[in-house]
């Protein structure tokens, strides 16, 4: 006779959905926590003290940027202290050894949305996250609070619509370059995030036009990421603001969910996520590459865009054969640390700053209620004023255009 089968008690099921549905609680509790941690930070740290830094602006230019940038660098690193702490995340850096606080053009594949954001432990261990400048797309603009402060730190928000585009990434990177910031300059070639629709227009692509077909990138559009180095490294005084591209990779093990804004709400967050850095040399790029100063009359543009786009396409190429071994063997093939500094003095720093602005809020609200209604009505009013029409970025840039006009006057 055979062995009966053994059927699960009904104790045990309603034990195992009990778990289950206390662990989808947990999560979503998690992911519901930190949206309200990130949605009251940011507004104590925008619409709160970003009028008082504004009001540098009138004074001093460096000295605006400098605390503009420290605020929100350090409000940044709280919401990668949330991720790696509170949240449980486990990063894991490869690659080269990349020195630190090094200005850079960083090229990176786009999986998800956040892609950005879980960038930011990275470049917290290189000391490069005060100096952090993103292409995004248009839309994100105009999310309050988080929007309005990527106007205040000039990012570079794009259309699709390359006439537009191109004269907005020069402006942008041209007025950083002018007043010597240091940049680290972050742009995923794809043009898009790994969606499911994306994929399925990248392989109708690819199929049209004899391509390799990718799962894991797409891909990508040369001339922007073109535009951003030529801008950095061709400067009227024939200094390079950037010393090195960065080529990154970033992979993810999760629950086979794309990670999007949805899914963080409710908890459902990567549980590890890999970063793989490969380093070039400007100097040396340039010169693989075939690229020629700008005052050269035996410059060729056309062959340089073609040598790129080519050098581009391999680096994808790459990046899809390093993400096919990473999602078969769980990581990848590089195993060195491309990073040598520890996150924990930033993340304390940024802790005690945050923590400091969002109970100087608190207590301006408990204390007197009035004035905090008043300055917070105020405060809103002219950050949905501003962003809608001029925009801050553009605003910073046209004032100290005009300071700069008052100066050489004087020095006359």
């Amino acid at each position: 006779m055979g062995t009966p089968a053994v059927c699960p008690s009904s104790s045990n099921l309603s034990e195992e959905a009990f778990l289950s549905g206390l662990s989808v609680m947990r999560l979503s509790l998690q992911g519901l926590t930190l949206c309200l941690l990130v949605l009251f930070t940011s507004f104590c740290v925008v619409v709160m003290f970003g009028p008082v830094l504004l009001t540098l602006l009138l004074v001093s230019r460096p000295l605006y940027r400098h605390y503009m940038m420290l605020l929100a660098s350090s409000w940044w690193t709280f919401i990668a202290f949330l991720l790696e702490k509170f949240v449980g995340i486990k990063f894991v850096f490869n690659g080269e050894p990349i020195p630190p606080r090094e200005s850079s053009l960083i090229i990176c594949n786009h999986r998800c949305t956040l892609d950005w954001m879980y960038l930011w432990p990275w470049m917290i261990r290189m000391r490069t996250l005060s100096s952090l400048k993103i292409v995004l797309k248009e839309s994100l603009r105009q999310l309050p609070f988080i929007g309005w402060g990527m106007q205040l730190c000039q990012f570079i928000f794009l259309s699709r619509k390359w006439e537009n585009d191109e004269a907005r990434i020069a402006e942008i990177l041209s007025y950083a370059c002018d007043n010597n910031d240091p940049i680290s300059m972050l742009i995923f070639p794809e043009g898009t995030d790994l969606s499911p629709q994306s994929l399925v227009r990248s392989h109708e692509y690819s199929k049209k036009n004899n391509l390799a077909l990718y799962n894991y990138v797409m891909h990508p559009r040369y001339r922007g990421t073109l535009h951003c180095l030529r801008t950095l490294t061709e400067r009227p005084d024939n200094q390079k603001a950037i010393t090195a591209l960065h080529d990154v990779t970033i992979g993810y093990h999760d629950n086979g969910e794309r990670p999007v804004e949805l899914s963080v709400l409710a908890g459902k967050q990567p549980f590890e996520i890999h970063v793989l850095v490969k380093r070039y040399d400007i100097e040396e790029l340039r010169k693989q590459l075939g690229f020629k100063a700008a005052d050269d009359p035996s410059r060729d543009i056309q062959a340089e865009d073609a040598a790129f786009e080519a050098w581009l396409n391999q680096r994808f190429a790459e990046k899809e054969q390093n993400l096919t071994k990473f999602y078969a063997n769980g990581r990848f093939d590089e195993q060195s640390t491309c990073v040598a500094l520890s996150a924990t003095p930033i993340y304390v720093q940024s802790v005690v700053i945050t923590s400091f602005i969002s109970l100087a809020t608190l207590l301006f609200a408990f204390k007197l209620p009035l004035l905090f209604t008043a300055y917070t009505v105020a405060s809103l009013a002219f950050f949905v004023g501003v962003s809608t029409t001029i925009g801050f970025d553009s605003m910073e840039r046209k004032m100290n255009g005009r300071s700069r006009s008052v100066s050489a006057k004087k020095t006359k």
